[in-house]
């Protein structure tokens, strides 16, 4: 999903937050019906970089993700947002992000 990206490159908040608003409606929406109808799917989420409207070009920052239903291994954390300040404060922390797979496919 480009369209966040591009806003971030923008510099507009406004269009990214109804990218990202879109992505969850028309996407995630359906897929997390579907796990939980049939439970036969795993989701991962995340975007491959951040860039932040403020700078408006891709930052050298961790990125947020998200799993549905959480692997095991890997605890939830309560009380967080999926947002990259969020991303960083957390304890979940992977320095090769090609390691998520690993939870994804357990």
């Amino acid at each position: 999903m480009e369209a966040p990206d591009e806003a971030g490159h923008n510099g507009n908040v406004e269009e990214k937050i109804r990218a990202i608003e879109r992505i969850d409606l028309e996407m995630l929406t359906p897929l997390l019906a579907r796990v939980r109808e049939k439970g036969d799917l795993r989701i991962l989420l995340l975007p491959d970089h951040p860039t932040p409207v403020a700078i408006r070009t891709h930052a050298q920052e961790p990125v947020p993700f998200v799993f549905y239903p959480a692997p095991p291994g890997l605890a939830t954390t309560p009380g967080r947002q999926y947002t990259e300040a969020d991303g960083r404060d957390s304890d979940k922390s992977f320095p090769a992000g090609t390691r998520l797979i690993e939870y994804l496919l357990a």
